[in-house]
């Protein structure tokens, strides 16, 4: 995974932590989502095909894409955190 994303990601984790939903299914759906994105920007394994460039954008951008919309009013922080994963994302080409 990129310096630049693993930072941006550790930054969420960490908004989360502080400001973000204290408890319940936004906070699991959050912890969740950081959880997917550092799975799937793993380096695949020689038995595992790499995904299809098209298949990436409902698998990772997409649920970024709705918690921004979700959060923006009530958490500005953790938007910006999740808007930073994104063009993270972006500069890493995915």
């Amino acid at each position: 995974m990129k310096d630049g994303l693993q930072q941006a990601l550790a930054n969420l984790r960490r908004e989360i932590d502080a400001a973000g939903p204290a408890e319940g299914p936004e906070r699991e759906r959050l912890l969740a989502l950081v959880a997917q994105l550092e799975t799937q920007l793993e380096p695949p394994s020689d038995a595992e095909a790499e995904p299809d460039a098209d298949e990436e954008e409902p698998s990772v951008l997409a649920p970024l894409r709705e918690a921004v919309e979700q959060f923006e009013s009530e958490h500005p922080k953790l938007t910006a955190m999740l808007i930073e994963v994104m063009r993270s994302l972006g500069g890493a080409g995915i």
